[in-house]
């Protein structure tokens, strides 16, 4: 086999391997990727932010999420692979959240991006702090 049949192989071979990969960590079957409006912003409430997806913006909902400062929230993992939520700012990391599992939940002081740490260049969403007094 000449070096370049070697190449075409080994190129075609990635190619099906990435695809896998791909497939693999998208949305679960029953997942939805609709994005409604946000939980509550009512104090003491917790909000639930679900991971439903490895699909940049549309891999949380909701997103951006609203809540009030020092409100507890937690990342639900609808989706059929684990993931790892972290601020970008390194303020917060949820620990490995298996497929069907809950983190703990956590107060949140102030908000900003974080996206899944298994999956950095694939996952993104936002926490956006308001203010509970009109």
């Amino acid at each position: 086999m000449s070096v370049q049949s070697w190449r075409t192989c080994f190129a075609a071979a990635a190619a099906v391997a990435f695809g896998l990969c791909v497939w693999g960590c998208g949305p679960s079957a029953g997942s939805n990727n609709a994005n409604p409006a946000g939980p509550s912003s009512t104090s003491g409430a917790i909000v639930v932010i679900d991971v439903v997806a490895v699909a940049g913006p549309a891999s949380f909902r909701p997103n951006p999420a609203k809540i009030v400062a020092g409100q507890m929230v937690v990342w639900r993992n609808l989706d059929s692979v684990t993931h790892r939520i972290g601020f970008d700012d390194r303020s917060l990391d949820t620990g490995n959240i298996a497929s069907g599992t809950s983190s703990s939940p956590m107060p949140i002081v102030r908000g900003g991006e974080y996206h899944c740490s298994l999956y950095p260049v694939f996952t993104s969403g936002t926490v956006v702090v308001i203010d509970d007094h009109p």
